[in-house]
């Protein structure tokens, strides 16, 4: 169970988004990965992607629920099977996340297409060259 209270909302919902993309671009280490400090098995990792996931549609849900409602301070409490605000101030109850830290891009694999006699290359083009006949595509990115 986690219990959020409205004037921390924004930081948790920062916190989990930056977490997100740390674990879509964590290392695979021999069946395991890497999430900050803690080394996660990749069986479990989907579960807690997925688990993160819901925990940032129901906090990013509630915060609009709550500003429709007109409610400056409550409590959001997110379970297992049912999420519900109350305006009764609970204290917070967290798990113990990883700090988000920056994550560097991932390695890019290197693409060289054939120019086809072409004799130079374009950036976003293909091209085929037979003899003084050119062809040229470009790639939409």
């Amino acid at each position: 169970m986690i219990v959020v209270n409205s004037k921390n909302l924004d930081k948790v919902i920062w916190h989990v988004r930056n977490l997100l993309p740390q674990i879509e671009a964590t290392p695979i280490l021999l069946a395991s990965r890497e999430v900050g400090n803690y080394v996660i098995g990749l069986g479990t990792l989907g579960y807690l992607y997925e688990a993160l996931s819901s925990v940032l549609e129901v906090l990013v849900e509630a915060g609009k629920m709550a500003g429709d409602l007109g409610l400056k301070e409550y409590s959001l409490v997110i379970g297992p099977s049912e999420s519900y605000i109350t305006t009764a101030q609970l204290p917070e109850v967290m798990p113990p996340l990883p700090p988000p830290k920056p994550i560097t891009p991932l390695p890019r694999e290197e693409v060289r297409l054939n120019s086809f006699n072409c004799r130079d290359l374009a950036p976003g083009m293909v091209r085929f060259c037979v003899d003084n006949v050119e062809i040229a595509y470009y790639l939409a990115r």
